[in-house]
């Protein structure tokens, strides 16, 4: 048994060591996409369910782009809705396309739009969420990449409303993470992109390649993201493309969320991941990255088991009441350490990102907790499978997020995010 245990251990180490050392690419900047004049005509495809407090607002910036208008088509599919999503999105200047078949999560409503929008003569495709709020730039970057001969990109997601709760503090502070170690290491080192959610366009020629949207699991981006490897496609991040997503205030609303995502990560990895490791399309480095972010989960859910278990196994060899003491000192203190060691690293964030007044300090002080909780979520994921799509009610048509010039440390009353100049929140990391 201690034989298996250290097995895991060295496992589990040489797992994080790998992306670790992706992080720490993250001092350096990517080269940045060239500024080309308006070619790409638009699709952009919205998913809606019971979403009309929200959809407005986000038809309103798609609407407001400093992009040509005869070059953008915003597309709603409302779906099991029983408000008046549909009005609310066609007052606001959104077409509409009904959705013809049942529809258990976001997957379907997608595969009947992609359907429907492959007869039309789009250049490339957006999907945002419902809840979104886009940047009035994020056409003009997302043109900027593909006229660079990208067919796949990413654009930056931040929180809409990092100041309503410590959960929704922890969830701006993690994408913020997510964007710096994550998406602009892996830029750096021309791996791909993280496709979570929101904020993610792709060119015709994907879709075709790929014979439609044909994503069946909980976790649509990440069966997309790993058809993209399979395709031998890389995920350009364009980090001045940015979409502000409305984050959950409940931690219960959080945990099932997260679940959602592990257990469909889990689900895509039984489906793909063979495939992604045998397929002859694309460089190997994209391959072998794309295989480890989907074991990711498991070994995540292993670890909770490995790393108690070694903890046990100390135990066994204690044989003095003096050495007992000490062994349970070194293991608070070692909790602590980890505790201490995810706020700082919170702080560091908040500080480095310069987009946050002292109202995130909830957020960096419960990111410990934040963050830990993903191990237990992975071990119930191992065990218990999500088969249902759980929507997730969204209530700031307006919401209140960030003002130019603020730092952690000052206060200054934010305005609607529908009179913010996105585009002033240039992040020093990018």
């Amino acid at each position: 048994m201690a034989d298996v245990i250290f097995v895991l251990n060295v496992a589990v180490k040489v797992f994080s060591a790998y992306f670790v050392i992706i992080m720490l690419f993250a001092i350096f900047k990517p080269k940045p996409f060239g500024r080309h004049a308006p070619k790409t005509k638009f699709a952009v495809v919205i998913a809606a369910r019971n979403e009309e407090a929200v959809i407005g607002n986000l038809v309103l910036s798609l609407r407001l782009q400093k992009y040509p208008a005869n070059l953008v088509d915003i597309y709603v599919i409302p779906n099991n809705c029983t408000d008046n999503t549909k009005n609310v999105a066609l007052k606001a200047g959104a077409k509409i396309i009904e959705c013809t078949g049942p529809v258990r999560c976001k997957g379907d409503a997608l595969n009947e739009a992609f359907r429907v929008l492959r007869k039309e003569g789009h250049d490339a495709y957006c999907i945002f969420d419902a809840d979104n709020y886009a940047d009035k730039n994020f056409l003009a970057e997302m043109n900027n990449a593909f006229c660079d001969g990208y067919t796949v990109a990413k654009g930056r997601n931040e929180a809409k409303n990092p100041y309503d709760s410590w959960v929704a503090g922890c969830y701006a502070l993690y994408f913020n993470t997510m964007n710096l170690f994550f998406n602009k290491s892996r830029a750096k080192l021309g791996l791909s992109a993280k496709p979570n959610g929101t904020a993610l366009a792709f060119h015709r020629s994907v879709l075709e390649k790929n014979d439609g949207w044909n994503t069946i699991t909980l976790t649509e981006d990440a069966e997309f993201g790993a058809d993209c490897v399979i395709l031998g496609e890389r995920i350009a991040w364009v980090p001045d493309a940015i979409a502000y997503d409305e984050e959950p205030n409940s931690f219960a609303v959080s945990i099932r969320q997260r679940q959602r995502w592990i257990s469909g990560l889990m689900q895509v990895a039984g489906m793909k991941l063979k495939k992604v490791i045998s397929t002859k399309h694309g460089k190997k480095r994209l391959r072998l990255d794309g295989a480890m972010i989907l074991l990711s989960p498991f070994v995540q859910g292993v670890s909770a088991f490995v790393i108690p278990a070694t903890y046990l196994s100390d135990i066994s060899n204690i044989t003095t009441a003096t050495a007992f003491g000490d062994f349970a000192v070194n293991l608070l203190l070692n909790i602590g350490l980890l505790y201490a060691g995810a706020t700082a690293a919170a702080l560091v964030i908040a500080l480095f990102s310069k987009r946050y007044d002292w109202r995130i300090a909830k957020g960096i002080l419960m990111y410990g907790v934040f963050m830990f909780s993903w191990i237990p979520i992975s071990v119930v994921s191992l065990f218990r499978k999500e088969k249902t799509w759980e929507h997730i009610s969204h209530g700031h048509a307006k919401q209140s997020a960030l003002v130019q010039g603020t730092s952690l440390f000052t206060h200054k009353m934010a305005a609607p995010i529908s009179q913010i100049n996105c585009s002033n929140y240039k992040r020093r990391y990018l």
